[in-house]
């Protein structure tokens, strides 16, 4: 009985699914196309291996002054790329005069900025200042020639290397910024895709106290392989390329490579997962949480019986968010 139950709800789940990926600009502009890694895949992916080694230096950024004008904040990326508006880091500051806390927000890849700013301001009430950063190639930061956000993940290995180090050189100017301003206790709050960069981001920067992850990507070079959002990219890299050479080639920006680094004290973090996603596979969020649970991290979770774009919706992006705002504020406001 449990069984029937469960197979009709996991088809309904679906079905909606399919729904609302059929509305997403994903769905109409995701085409296969050739793949590339420059100068050869061996040499990059080399040079990968080299760069996950040196992780604190590749991800390291010199500081950048931020321009704020009311509430939207603007600085100069510390990645220089061959498109100029993806080269100015935008955002939006909601600052709360209610504590020293402060939170980051990524959104998922292709993510429009009034969805994370809704988001910020329910921080804000909360007594949590929230900064929104604009991914790269999101909002004002893609360029015409691409209908979606295609620089920040692709088929074009350099290009997604470059993207990711990029958002995540510019979340440590964002906490640079916020430590210069006061503010003691920082998370990172990250869905889909811009879990990633909020992983990459806490591995490498001890400054971050908490992390809240919605349908959390660890494993860039396996999601690829095995998303809906992402069949596609796969088709690309097929059959030149299989999933242990990908990996290979991501190396530098997988954040699984790095979880070891979140044991450590005053961090704690809080995943929230979908029961039938078939963009963030759940099988792929459970190697996330045993591996940071071997590692030692203090992680607590949420299952949800929705899908990965069913949880945007009632009731599950209430009860998901209220789960996570409540874990920052008894993470960060705590005395």
């Amino acid at each position: 009985m449990i069984s029937t139950a469960r197979k009709k709800l996991k088809k309904l789940v679906l079905d909606k699914e399919e729904k609302l990926a059929k509305e997403d600009e994903i769905y109409k502009w995701s085409t296969k196309g050739p793949w590339s890694a420059k100068p050869d895949l061996a040499s990059l992916s080399a040079w990968s291996r080299e760069r996950q080694k040196a992780s604190p230096q590749f991800f390291s950024a010199a500081p950048k002054e931020l321009r704020i004008h009311q509430h939207r904040v603007e600085f100069e990326s510390p990645v220089s790329s061959i498109y100029p508006e993806n080269n100015t880091v935008r955002g939006e500051f909601f600052e709360s005069r209610g504590s020293k806390a402060a939170v980051l927000l990524f959104g998922h890849w292709n993510s429009q900025s009034a969805t994370y700013n809704r988001l910020a301001k329910m921080y804000r009430l909360s007594g949590i200042s929230a900064l929104r950063l604009s991914l790269p190639y999101h909002d004002e930061r893609r360029p015409p020639s691409m209908p979606i956000a295609t620089g920040l993940l692709s088929a074009d290995i350099n290009q997604t290397i470059e993207a990711m180090q990029q958002a995540t050189q510019e979340a440590r100017i964002a906490i640079n910024w916020l430590k210069e301003n006061g503010y003691e206790r920082i998370g990172v709050v990250g869905a889909s895709l811009g879990t990633a960069i909020a992983l990459l981001s806490a591995c490498h920067d001890a400054r971050i106290n908490a992390f809240v992850g919605y349908l959390t990507a660890a494993d860039i070079a396996d999601l690829i392989w095995q998303s809906s959002a992402t069949h596609h990219l796969r088709e690309s890299f097929e059959p030149d390329l299989n999933i242990e050479t990908l990996r290979e080639a991501f190396a530098c920006i997988n954040p699984a490579n790095y979880l070891h680094l979140l044991a450590r004290p005053n961090f704690s973090m809080h995943i929230a997962w979908a029961e039938f996603d078939t963009v963030c596979p759940p099988q792929l969020t459970r190697n996330t949480i045993n591996q940071l649970k071997n590692c030692g991290v203090n992680v607590t979770e949420s299952k949800y019986k929705c899908g990965h774009n069913t949880l945007a919706t009632t009731p599950f992006i209430q009860v998901s968010g209220f789960k996570g705002l409540r874990f920052m504020r008894k993470t960060l406001l705590k005395s």
